[in-house]
């Protein structure tokens, strides 16, 4: 719906209240950047998957995968920002692990500055101790623009400024995490199941 992709049945999604359909394509498209929750690399270098957004320019990319903690393994390559990306081993290919993978989709993302930046579930496939790292690292880098995180996972949206409960496509519970524990049933035993009692 944010992204333009979808109509809203009802109501309508303002940004800077402006209703989204006011935007052409290009100047919306402009206003953000998304990592969904499929991660998609494409069968080109890394250099080509990364940069997209930004002309190739090899300087932003490396430092994005700095960013995301890739940037070891990306050296490591024979051919550094020029090996070719597949998600099937073939000959000379590279194979990702579903952790990599995401966090090559977020190194993309963040090559282009925006004004929203999108995580749909993208840190799933990180172990706790990963994702808490990235999302500490990611922190200064974003701290400029506006940030829409989707997750079932408590620890990725502990610090939100706005929690958003949804079950069954309906909103139960809205606020902080504190406050969430405390007035949201639904919020409260996630949190219990996810975090050790809900500490």
């Amino acid at each position: 719906l944010m992204t333009g992709l979808f109509a809203p049945t009802e109501g309508e999604i303002l940004i800077n209240g402006v209703p989204i359909g006011a935007f052409n394509k290009k100047a919306l498209y402009s206003m953000f950047s998304a990592v969904f929750q499929d991660v998609n690399t494409l069968a080109y270098t890394v250099l080509e998957n990364v940069a997209c957004h930004a002309e190739g320019d090899r300087a932003r990319a490396m430092d994005a995968l700095e960013r995301v903690g890739l940037g070891g393994k990306v050296r490591a390559f024979p051919k550094g920002l020029e090996q070719t990306l597949l998600k099937i081993i073939e000959k000379d290919g590279t194979e990702l692990s579903g952790g990599e993978a995401q966090k090559l989709s977020i190194a993309r993302a963040l090559v282009k500055k925006a004004d929203l930046y999108i995580f749909d579930d993208s840190f799933s496939a990180l172990d706790f101790k990963t994702d808490a790292a990235l999302r500490h690292a990611l922190a200064s880098e974003i701290k400029d623009a506006a940030v829409l995180i989707i997750a079932q996972r408590v620890n990725t949206i502990l610090h939100a400024d706005n929690i958003i409960v949804l079950e069954e496509g309906r909103i139960v519970g809205m606020g902080r995490h504190d406050s969430l524990i405390k007035d949201c049933p639904v919020y409260a035993s996630i949190a219990k199941s996810q975090m050790k009692g809900g500490a």
